[in-house]
């Protein structure tokens, strides 16, 4: 019997070395970081509920600086009690999260923290 052609609905097979299947990356592609959000006249008690509503949210803000990372989003900040200044910076998200997004969630978190 002579061969069929081969149809759409049949898979195809590739053999690979096997050297190919066992490589390892080097590291990771980081995702830049976007610039600082620093954000003024920031109460110890505006502070205090910021930190209140990260954390339930699962996301551990402790402390006046640090940093912090939930479903591959990490986040750094720092803030500075005696000049009532919290600066926020997304230092990295996963390719299918857009940094805009980032910065804009913090802004609304922190909006909402001062009113």
């Amino acid at each position: 019997m002579g061969k069929h052609p081969r149809t759409p609905f049949q898979p195809l097979y590739v053999v690979f070395p096997l050297e190919l299947l066992n490589f390892k990356c080097a590291k990771e592609i980081p995702m830049a970081q976007t610039a600082p959000q620093v954000f003024s006249s920031i109460t110890p008690e505006q502070y205090a509920t910021l930190t209140a509503k990260a954390q339930a949210a699962g996301i551990s803000l402790s402390g006046n600086s640090g940093k912090a990372s939930k479903y591959g989003v990490e986040i750094a900040w720092n803030y500075a009690p005696d000049t009532q200044t919290l600066t926020l910076q997304c230092l990295g998200a996963p390719f299918f999260v857009k940094p805009e997004d980032v910065n804009a969630k913090i802004q609304t978190l922190v909006k909402e923290s001062l009113s």
